[in-house]
């Protein structure tokens, strides 16, 4: 038996694997960092989730909203509503 260098378990010397000439031992280490990976690439960069865009109807409502509240005045309503409809600058 001899000694995992990455996580100081033991190794079975039953599994060794055969590269060419020498032959050795394979880990049997229960802690997966501790295991050589090299069919798994490690990401380079940061993954960022983006959430999609709202639709249409909800950013009408939200407009509503605005305008029952008195933030909006029904001139800057439809406007803004004719402008998120037709994507023109209206």
């Amino acid at each position: 038996m001899s000694v995992c260098k990455k996580c100081g378990g033991s190794t079975d010397r039953g599994s060794e694997l055969s590269l060419g000439s020498g032959r050795l031992p394979s880990c049997r280490c229960p802690r997966p960092s501790a295991r050589r990976e090299t069919s798994r690439l490690e990401p380079t960069q940061n993954i960022t989730y983006v959430s999609p865009a709202p639709s249409i109807a909800d950013q009408l409502a939200a407009l509503a909203k605005l305008r029952d509240e008195g933030s909006l005045t029904e001139i800057e309503f439809i406007a803004l509503k004719t402008r998120l409809i037709f994507g023109g600058k209206s």
